[in-house]
């Protein structure tokens, strides 16, 4: 399953990592989805990517199997770290490999294209929204295939217009009447595809 989250809001011209929520934009929000998105209690969730798009800094692939779950950081602190490391591109010649996430794929298109692009592979594609409908008129096994692709949407500045598409192209999807965190979403998508299979 891929991931897809954006945000209009990041901006780390005055980060410092003892105050991450309030220095970088909410960075520490995307970082959290990053996390539920790879992490499971013992190993990476292999089976997940997740893609981050942030408007002043560029679009971003996290694919598990890229990365060393051994020196991975697996907390919110250092994850932010050292992401903020890559977007500033701070790291010097010869020290790039040293950073655990040098292995992070950055990509020119924005996510709209990147909607398209997964339109064009046959992708199942929601936009997850409290207003969307519930989770329980789909069919599970359906639902959580491989080729599907998940927009956490309402969070972070996202202003994602998935109306813009065709109905038939995206489908917005409730997981309850409630709010959820953007990373408990995540989390309580791959624990319901895990008990799906």
């Amino acid at each position: 399953m891929i991931f897809f989250i954006q945000s209009n809001t990041v901006n780390i011209n005055n980060y410092t990592i003892k105050d991450i929520p309030g220095s970088t934009g909410r960075l520490d929000v995307i970082s959290r989805c990053i996390l539920a998105a790879l992490l499971n209690k013992d190993d990476f969730e292999l089976q997940n990517e997740i893609w981050v798009f942030l408007k002043n800094y560029g679009n971003f692939i996290f694919k598990p199997k890229k990365f060393n779950y051994a020196i991975f950081p697996k907390n919110e602190l250092l994850l932010t770290k050292y992401f903020v490391k890559i977007i500033k591109n701070e790291c010097l010649y010869g020290e790039t490999k040293l950073n655990p996430l040098h292995n992070i794929e950055k990509i020119k298109e924005d996510m709209v294209t990147s909607i398209h692009h997964f339109i064009t592979k046959g992708f199942k594609i929601y936009v997850l929204l409290e207003s969307g409908i519930p989770i329980y008129q789909f069919d599970r096994k359906e639902l959580f295939r491989e080729d599907t692709l998940f927009i956490i949407g309402s969070q972070v500045g996202m202003t994602f217009d998935y109306t813009q598409f065709s109905s038939n192209d995206i489908t917005p999807l409730s997981l309850n009447n409630k709010s959820y965190l953007a990373s408990s979403v995540i989390r309580l998508i791959t624990v319901l595809a895990k008990i799906s299979e």
